[in-house]
Order: structure tokens, then C-alpha cells, then sequence
């Protein structure tokens, strides 16, 4: 006794097509227009002068200070961070890893989630750095809401203090514009950036792969973004159901008084 056909089978043998011979989905108007700067981009550089002109693209997005001293390692991303800062710490035990508590999103606040200092704490222990080596800058909503900001006042607290910045190598460039944007010039000139390059791609070979393309155009837009419009506000205000219905009581009380 077979089984009757879905809807789906029966729509697809009414019009003569199985499901496997449609046509595949059109890609939308943002992906396309997405692909579309890639592809120039890559033209372009192929046409003015080939690997160089593509290398020189990816150096435009790169930092990479290599300071002498370093007393702080602040761990912000990048490709193998925490390796890098494990690493960082056993050449010299002196050295502190700094980390940023985000503003917790909602998954967080509900215990959903382990916030980003805790799944940063297990990653450190596990390759050796002990929990009294890594000190936090905490968030909490009576501290200013940009990231420069927060840094700034840790930085009033640590005078002395000289700071190796971790990041995404594409995003090192970015990030060392908001430092010097965002920061006192006495403390900037005292904190130093790394651009922790991707295992699949840097600026050497970024047009090689798709992933490489993409990222490339992605840092690029928000580096040109961050020149034009600053440093964001770190995450909004998450929205509480409950204080909006108090409020709401309250406000309403007051009317019919």
C-alpha cells in the first residue's frame, strides 16, 4: 500500500518539473550588488599592476606594532587570540591578559548564554594562563557606552601601564583609528595593535578565495564607515517588558487622578 504524495511532489509533477530540475534561486539584490564590488575591486587590481596593487588593498586595512614593551595584552579577536596571548604571558609571567565584558545581550542576561569574559576565562585556562594573570574591565550601566571610553578610564587607573591590542587583521586598522580617535594622545601612544592574520588568508592572498573577497570588502566598508561617522555606541539598552509595563501603570495612574 504506498503513501500518499505531498503537496509539494504533487505541485511539482502537475507543472512537469521534479523538484530537482527547477532552476536554482535567484541570488538578491544585495548579494549581487556585494559580488559585484568584489569583482571590480579584483578587476582593478588586475588591471593596474596584477598581486601588488591587490597586496597593497589588503595593507591598507593592517597594523601590526611590535612593541618592546608590553605589560598588558588586550584580547579584543583575531584568528588564534588566545594562543597569542597564552603565548604572550609564558615568555614573560609578569605580563597581564586584559579583557572587555561587552554590554551582555539578552541570551546573557538569561543565563542562557556564558558572557564573553567567562568563555574567554576557560579558553585562557586551558592553554595554561592562570585566572590571577587575567584582569577584566567589568561593564555596568553607570560607565560610558563607548569601548574608547572604558579603556580611557582603566588607562587613568594604570598610569604606567604599556597595552598590546589583539585583533582581527583586517580590522587592525580600524581599531588603531578609534584608539587614537577615542583616546587621550598620551595614553594612545601607549598602547600598541596587532592584526592577527586569518589561517586562510591575508593580505598576501586575499583574492584567492571567496572568504578572503569578503572580508576584505566587509573591513573595508566599516574602516571607511568608522572614518566618516566615529566609534558606535556599544550595544542598546535591552528592552525590559516588566519596567515598561510599570511605568506604563504608573503613567497612567497619574492621567486618571
Amino acid at each position: 500500500m504506498g503513501t500518499a504524495p505531498s503537496s509539494a511532489s504533487a505541485h511539482a509533477r502537475s507543472d512537469g518539473l521534479a523538484d530537482t530540475d527547477r532552476p536554482p534561486r535567484a541570488a538578491s539584490p544585495r548579494r549581487r550588488r556585494f559580488w559585484l564590488v568584489v569583482v571590480l575591486l579584483l578587476g582593478a587590481g588586475l588591471a593596474l599592476g596584477g598581486r601588488q596593487i591587490l597586496r597593497g588593498l589588503g595593507a591598507t586595512l593592517v597594523v601590526d606594532q611590535r612593541p618592546a614593551r608590553i605589560d598588558y595584552v588586550l584580547v579584543r579577536g583575531g584568528d588564534g587570540c588566545f594562543d597569542v596571548a597564552a603565548a604572550a604571558y609564558r615568555q614573560q609571567p609578569t605580563r597581564r591578559i586584559l579583557l572587555v565584558e561587552p554590554r551582555p545581550g539578552r541570551l546573557v542576561m538569561l543565563g542562557v548564554l556564558p558572557t564573553a569574559v567567562q568563555t574567554a576565562r576557560r579558553a585562557l585556562e586551558a592553554r595554561g594562563v592562570p585566572p590571577e594573570a587575567v584582569d577584566v574591565i567589568d561593564w555596568s550601566p553607570d560607565v560610558p557606552r563607548k569601548g574608547t571610553d572604558r579603556l580611557q578610564a582603566w588607562m587613568n587607573d594604570h598610569s604606567d601601564a604599556s597595552l598590546l591590542v589583539l585583533c582581527d587583521r583586517f580590522g587592525s586598522r580600524r581599531a588603531r583609528h578609534f584608539l587614537d580617535a577615542g583616546l587621550e594622545p598620551a595614553s594612545a601612544a601607549r598602547v600598541a595593535v596587532r592584526g592577527l592574520a586569518d589561517r586562510r588568508y591575508d593580505e598576501t592572498n586575499w583574492w584567492k578565495s571567496r572568504r578572503g573577497a569578503k572580508a576584505l570588502v566587509l573591513h573595508g566598508v566599516a574602516l571607511a564607515y568608522a572614518w566618516c561617522r566615529g566609534e558606535q555606541d556599544e550595544l542598546p539598552e535591552t528592552w525590559d517588558p516588566d519596567r515598561y509595563e510599570r511605568e506604563l501603570r504608573d503613567r497612567t495612574a497619574e492621567v486618571t487622578r
